[in-house]
């Protein structure tokens, strides 16, 4: 299998917001994780992944996942976690087209986190 890097982007905790929450270390565009994407066109491959885990580098694979309830809502979510997967705020893009001809021209929800 081959793999694309992918960026998180999201809101900045800022403390003279009411609604801005502070940041959750438990999630995983904040606890330091290199995310990436299935991609037969990607740069990286399963023995790169292994590489960096053995590095010590938390890697994890997002995949791709329908909205249980909501039509043609789509939304990225570390497989390996067990339990009712959130939404932190955080989203999924990249300037590289591929990672766009796979998550389609708009910015992807990160359910980053588990409750």
């Amino acid at each position: 299998m081959r793999y694309l890097s992918v960026e998180v982007y999201g809101q900045k905790f800022d403390p003279t917001n009411q609604w801005s929450t502070p940041p959750n270390p438990d999630k995983l565009s904040e606890n330091g994780s290199k995310l990436f994407i299935e991609s037969r066109e990607g740069n990286f491959t399963d023995d790169n992944l292994i590489d960096m885990r053995e590095r010590g580098e938390p890697v994890v694979v997002l995949r791709v996942e329908q909205h249980p309830t909501v039509k043609d809502v789509e939304y990225l979510v570390d497989p390996n976690e067990r339990g009712q997967k959130m939404f932190g705020g955080n989203f999924i893009w990249s300037s590289d087209s591929r990672v766009r001809r796979i998550l389609g021209q708009r910015p992807m929800p990160l359910h980053d986190h588990v409750e």
